[in-house]
């Protein structure tokens, strides 16, 4: 069967009668209980004692960009671990992170050289050497 435009309100009267259908079985569906304290202690800590901008702030002006292994990064890595151990965390531990910049670049430079693989629509030839114009 082919679709053709004369179908149109057809298909769309169908998927008018079935959403309606549904609709009952929707709402019959009990609510879950939504606990407001909990969304009001998450908020408040949130808001009051939030430690966002000052983990960024030690992470971006003092130890700034962190190359992978650079001395900046192990510096942020020591003092990650040693605020996360000071809130109660246990087994923090950093994790070796040249083995992932490896696998990273190996991932672009196997991207990089799968170049030819990729199908292209060659582009139409231009008339001489061409110029361009503003």
């Amino acid at each position: 069967m082919r679709f053709t435009f004369r179908h149109r309100p057809l298909v769309a009267g169908t998927t008018l009668v079935a959403a309606l259908a549904l609709t009952p079985l929707a709402a019959q569906q009990q609510q879950e209980r939504v606990d407001y304290e909990a969304i009001y202690q998450i908020k408040d800590e949130g808001f009051q004692r939030s430690q966002v901008m000052n983990i960024m702030s030690w992470l971006t002006d003092v130890y700034g960009p962190r190359l992978t292994n650079a001395p900046g990064f192990r510096k942020a890595g020591d003092w990650a671990v040693k605020e996360m151990t000071s809130w109660g965390y246990e087994r923090v531990q950093e994790e070796d992170m040249r083995k992932n910049a490896v696998i990273v670049a190996s991932f672009v430079y196997h991207t990089a050289n799968r170049d030819h693989l990729l199908p292209r629509k060659p582009l139409p030839r231009t008339q001489g050497a061409g110029r361009g114009t503003r």
